[in-house]
């Protein structure tokens, strides 16, 4: 999964908002957060990035454009075409990157959200990281889509 998140981090600008689900530590140092502040957040120790309180499902970097990880399994991927809405009604160049797993694939916030993207041209990109790990995905299969 991390050599996900540093081929996208070149692509993208430090500017650019990111949000990924709970196996979020790797995008997190990948966009350049401080990895003694991950660490300590992880621990549950003040010096942390949410004061200790986040842990390791709620990891964000706001100086860094990293709006957490979230626990619920396609938590962020509304979030995100929110943020890419907010980014386009605002005139921002932005673009919002979200990842998220195999196993959200079959939320339905995934494909409701997928095509408000689409209708709406949101400035937003979705990644699937097919790890595996959702129960049943052994033969999933992801297609690309591009909005033009």
């Amino acid at each position: 999964q991390e050599a996900v998140a540093v081929g996208a981090e070149e692509a993208i600008r430090k500017d650019d908002y990111v949000l990924s689900a709970y196996r979020e530590h790797g995008q997190m140092l990948a966009r350049g957060s401080h990895p003694g502040m991950a660490m300590a957040e992880l621990f549950g120790r003040g010096t942390g990035y949410s004061k200790g309180k986040g842990g390791s499902m709620h990891l964000f970097d706001i100086e860094n454009h990293f709006y957490g990880g979230y626990g619920i399994v396609g938590g962020q991927i509304p979030l995100a075409a929110g943020m890419a809405f907010a980014s386009k009604y605002r005139g921002e160049d932005r673009v919002t990157v979200c990842y998220f797993g195999d196993a959200a694939s079959n939320q339905g916030a995934l494909h409701e959200t997928f095509n408000m993207a689409a209708k709406w041209k949101l400035p937003v990109v979705y990644i699937c990281e097919n790890n595996l790990f959702g129960m049943g995905t052994e033969f999933a299969r992801v297609a690309s889509f591009t909005v033009s």
